[in-house]
């Protein structure tokens, strides 16, 4: 937490480990070696290029061929093919705990939701979160524990929407649009990372 604090102000797109500069390092590896001429090194850095085009053309293609289970989630069936199959796991795994137990919906301000379970009568909540829409960002958070270590939709989110008609939930393309989501978690984030430092 505290490093995350520390580098809330520096560009590091999106991440807090080295993990996409280890990655870009060992690809480079693959395909090149010290004993190499500078021109040969060029050929090969187009190459790798032209093979990064050529992946993120078929992960788009196996995208849209991708079948979810009939008792996914609404939100995963919509936004599935934007995120990580480690997210949609994750996803699946929320969505299971909502069949185990009945949960409940209250609204105690606008744009502000307590969400869990209640006792035998009904009467009073014995566990809750709180589910709320950041008024500056029109997106959702949540307080629950799932929701701060992850930051990707948890299930009072996912019960949230599929109870309750929301018009911004309707009107959007993009998962990023509804929550506030970990850039890790998008299938194909580099668009953003461009976006953001052309901001």
């Amino acid at each position: 937490m505290w490093q995350t604090k520390h580098h809330k102000s520096l560009f590091k797109f999106g991440t807090d480990t080295n993990n996409h500069i280890e990655r870009f390092n060992r690809i480079l590896k693959d395909y090149t070696s010290p004993k190499m001429y500078i021109s040969e090194c060029v050929a090969k850095l187009i190459l790798i290029v032209e093979d990064a085009k050529a992946d993120e053309m078929n992960i788009n293609i196996n995208l849209k061929q991708k079948i979810y289970n009939y008792d996914d989630s609404a939100l995963l069936k919509r936004f599935g093919s934007q995120i990580t199959s480690k997210a949609i796991e994750l996803l699946r795994k929320q969505n299971e705990k909502l069949k185990h137990k009945h949960y409940f919906i209250k609204e105690i301000e606008e744009s502000r939701w307590k969400i869990g379970h209640k006792d035998e009568e009904e009467n009073h909540f014995i566990t809750t979160s709180i589910v709320y829409r950041n008024p500056y960002e029109d997106l959702l958070f949540c307080n629950c524990q799932f929701y701060l270590q992850n930051q990707l939709p948890c299930r009072h989110m996912i019960i949230l929407l599929d109870r309750n008609t929301d018009e911004l939930y309707d009107q959007a393309n993009k998962i990023q649009e509804v929550f506030s989501i970990n850039k890790q978690w998008l299938k194909n984030p580099a668009g953003y990372y461009i976006n953001e430092i052309d901001d």
